[in-house]
């Protein structure tokens, strides 16, 4: 059974109906337009056509709300593709700038923790180096200081 539901559609058949809805809104609201001129001209050509006037307002304004309901539906639809497909990019960059990078849903939660242990690691490796190097500068600025006072 073939359901046609928004979700569905591809990025070219959204853009398609995206177009094709609001094409229809400028057809319904040309109607509209000459619809609500016929109902208040005061020329005698238009007299003849005076009983479909409300008919063509009736049918443009119910065919504008449909053509801006579709145009809703078919924008939200590309959008929802266009940031899938920045994401993807997005992902994709990141597992080729670093190897490690966990990517969702081909990884799980214990290659998460994984990497975060690696990352914890690492930033407790830093952690001491700095303490080692801060200790260090402070020893070579004692001895300095030391020097400079024996030398006076």
């Amino acid at each position: 059974m073939l359901t046609l539901s928004p979700s569905s559609l591809t990025k070219a058949a959204a853009s398609c109906a995206l177009h094709a809805s609001e094409i229809t809104l400028l057809v319904f609201g040309l109607l509209l337009v000459v619809g609500l001129v016929g109902e208040y001209s005061e020329a005698s050509r238009w007299k003849t056509y005076v009983r479909w006037f409300p008919i063509m307002v009736i049918v443009g304004v119910a065919g504008e709300l449909l053509a801006d309901g579709a145009i809703f539906v078919f924008s939200e639809r590309l959008q929802t593709i266009e940031v899938a497909e920045v994401n993807d990019k997005a992902l994709s960059l990141m597992g080729q700038l670093y190897p490690d990078f966990p990517m969702p849903g081909s990884y799980g939660a214990f290659v998460n923790r994984a990497m975060l242990r690696k990352v914890t690691d690492r930033l407790d490796g830093l952690e001491r180096g700095l303490e080692d190097t801060l200790r260090r500068v402070e020893k070579i600025s004692q001895e300095r200081s030391h020097r400079g006072g024996q030398a006076r």
